[in-house]
């Protein structure tokens, strides 16, 4: 499954502002819309460049002055030879390249897990961008909700390596719980005009690497 249509546009250089009040006709898939296998590919619509200012915010948003990231003497005395971005920082940037695609847009209720793997540093500079996979789907005790189960990778252009690989679990809203939404303009007449890309293979990038 490609990426849907009318997502908010490509970051380069800085982070760009979420829409500050929600778009009913943004609104992604509901868990039993989503399937198995979807792919999601968002080279190069929101490859995102890292900025020096963006680590320092970060470090400045959590407290983590850790030197590495901070201080261009220090991190050229040491294994990287120079600067590199945090990881967490890095994990945060990865959920909300994710959240850009609008795959689920206004039908996430909750991020339930989530387990990192660091692979290669990254560095101010780089453009990045994710590529996901749905790899399962299970259903909830709760009649309105379900799992959905990602893996997906950051990758950095253009070689299009990975750096870092993410498995998560979201909690996604059911087609039984949209009346929540239909009081927020999203009516059943109003997700009937939702437009989604090709469900087919979104070419890929060649050359892909996984871990």
């Amino acid at each position: 499954m490609n990426l849907r249509a009318g997502t908010t546009g490509t970051a380069t250089g800085s982070a760009q502002p979420a829409a500050a009040h929600f778009e009913p006709l943004r609104v992604g898939k509901f868990w039993d819309e989503i399937t198995v296998g979807d792919r999601m590919i968002d080279f190069p619509d929101h490859t995102v460049t890292i900025t020096g200012e963006m680590i320092e915010e970060f470090a400045r948003l959590t407290g983590d002055l850790n030197p590495m990231h901070l201080d261009a003497e220090f991190a050229r005395h040491s294994a990287y030879r120079r600067i590199i971005a945090h990881g967490a920082f890095l994990t945060s940037l990865a959920i909300g390249q994710y959240h850009r695609c609008d795959y689920t847009y206004g039908t996430i209720l909750a991020l339930s897990r989530l387990q990192t793997r660091f692979l290669q540093p990254a560095y101010v500079g780089d453009s990045l961008y994710i590529e996901m996979l749905v790899v399962g789907k299970s259903e909830s005790t709760h009649p309105k909700r379900g799992m959905v189960k990602y893996e997906a990778w950051m990758r950095r252009t253009p070689e299009h390596e990975p750096i870092l690989h993410l498995d998560f679990d979201l909690i996604v809203l059911r087609l039984a719980g949209r009346k929540g939404l239909a009081r927020l303009g999203a009516t059943d007449e109003v997700l009937a005009k939702r437009r989604f890309r090709s469900d087919t293979d979104p070419s890929p990038p060649p050359n892909l690497v996984y871990p």
